[in-house]
């Protein structure tokens, strides 16, 4: 049975925290309930202080402006040239897709790549330690979110396979039709199969 310390503390039984829904790190009330009777509540949460904290720090329409930002930014997911040419200076899309991604960059565009392209532009660099350890660390740095292939987008990615792109190709469309996103790409063949998968080119690449 639980005793007052002479510190006037008290350890409350698990069981009976469990059973009233209470548990470590909870802020709670303590009041006399008259003789021999003391409970213990959940504190009320102290709405009063959490409203108003600020005057005046959101302008006028600064909602209005960050949902139009919202509204015209979709995300875009990179193929594998675009990636390659990012990381190599001597590519010849170099300039172009630096450019590029800069901008996505600075214009906070989600940058999406799938797993299976993720694995092709790291063929060459897994080569020698130092040079993966270095692509991984460049790509990492751009902010690019790696999307693994679901089982929908495996089998779309074999569909688009027909419209004579190749398979990392098709895994790139795949995912774009997924996430309802644009394709980077310097390739001429996938351009022509981005209107056969609905998908669109990313501005930036134009």
């Amino acid at each position: 049975m639980p005793r007052i310390s002479s510190k006037y503390q008290v350890t409350l039984p698990v069981e009976s925290l469990a059973a009233a829904g209470l548990k470590a790190g909870d802020d709670v009330s303590i009041e006399a309930d008259g003789p021999d009777t003391i409970v213990v509540r959940r504190a009320p949460r102290d709405v009063d202080r959490a409203l108003g904290i600020f005057d005046g720090l959101y302008e006028p329409g600064y909602l209005d402006r960050l949902l139009q930002r919202r509204a015209c930014v979709s995300a875009c997911v990179l193929d594998t040239d675009v990636v390659i040419a990012a990381l190599d200076r001597a590519d010849a899309h170099h300039r172009s897709a630096a450019r590029a991604l800069t901008r996505m960059v600075q214009a906070e565009v989600p940058l999406l790549l799938s797993l299976i392209n993720y694995a092709e532009a790291l063929v060459r660099p897994a080569e020698q330690a130092p040079a993966l350890r270095a692509a991984v660390s460049a790509i990492d740095a751009l902010g690019i979110r790696l999307i693994a292939p679901t089982p929908a987008i495996a089998r779309d990615a074999a569909r688009l396979r027909g419209a004579n792109i190749s398979l990392a190709d098709g895994f790139a469309l795949a995912t774009a039709r997924a996430h309802d996103a644009t394709v980077a790409s310097f390739d001429r063949r996938v351009r022509p199969a981005l209107r056969s998968a609905g998908t669109k080119l990313e501005p930036a690449f134009r």
